[in-house]
């Protein structure tokens, strides 16, 4: 979550396995996601403490276009609702992740 960078390595000495972010919000104050700045710094800390991160990946630039289309049309029901968080949603998220883990490496 945004601005727990600082807590990680006192949740990993607590004995916390692993860390999950969201890459897209949430509706949860609680469980807010991270922006790209923030999933970097915190892909290298916990890279640092040897932890795991999981991620909850949709790319929101998608889901939301998908949503406003579905919307403008009137369609509301559960089943619009699902098709506005397509397989490709899920990968382009995981992709960004996967680009910046290799960018961490330099």
């Amino acid at each position: 979550m945004p601005g727990n960078e600082p807590n990680l390595l006192e949740l990993a000495e607590e004995g916390v396995i692993g860390f999950k972010a969201f890459l897209y919000t949430t509706g949860n104050k609680e469980f807010e996601n991270v922006d790209d700045m923030t999933l970097l710094k915190g892909m290298k800390a916990i890279a640092r403490l040897g932890k795991v991160l999981a991620l909850h990946s949709e790319s929101g630039p998608i889901t939301d276009w998908l949503k406003e289309e579905k919307e403008k049309d009137g369609k509301v029901s559960a089943d619009d609702y699902l098709d506005t968080r397509p397989i490709a949603a899920e990968a382009e998220a995981v992709q960004r992740a996967l680009f910046y883990a290799e960018v961490r490496q330099y």
